[in-house]
């Protein structure tokens, strides 16, 4: 499997599709590619059952870092491979987007972000 062009393929398809709570927001992208990886969807039960960050937080009962760490294996995020999740601080809480090559691709407000690697203060491991 070459996860580089299958996750390049994958943002194509996010990037192409307005930000949405619920739907088409960082944790969703994530858990998107997560699931287009290991076949394992973390987001289920939660995807389009929210239309707010404070929802989303109050349906999956944690902080989104507590969350997503719950579910992945933190590791330093120069270690982390094309697929792997990068968290970002973003005001008073986190963001998420995967690591592609030089690059960690985030879904906001206004569409697909592409950040340095190295703004991922955080990452988590995806098998």
């Amino acid at each position: 499997m070459n996860r580089t062009a299958i996750l390049s393929d994958y943002i194509d398809r996010v990037a192409s599709r307005p930000f949405q709570w619920g739907v088409n927001d960082c944790l969703i992208m994530a858990a998107g590619a997560v699931e287009l990886l290991t076949g394992v969807d973390h987001a289920e039960g939660f995807r389009g059952r929210y239309s707010s960050l404070a929802e989303g937080k109050k349906l999956i009962g944690t902080t989104l870092l507590r969350f997503v760490g719950s579910k992945l294996e933190a590791i330093d995020p120069v270690r982390a491979v094309d697929g792997d999740i990068g968290a970002l601080k973003q005001d008073k809480d986190w963001g998420f987007g995967v690591f592609i090559g030089p690059h960690l691709y985030v879904m906001t407000e206004t569409g697909i972000g592409i950040l340095p690697r190295s703004h991922a203060t955080k990452a988590f491991k995806v098998p």
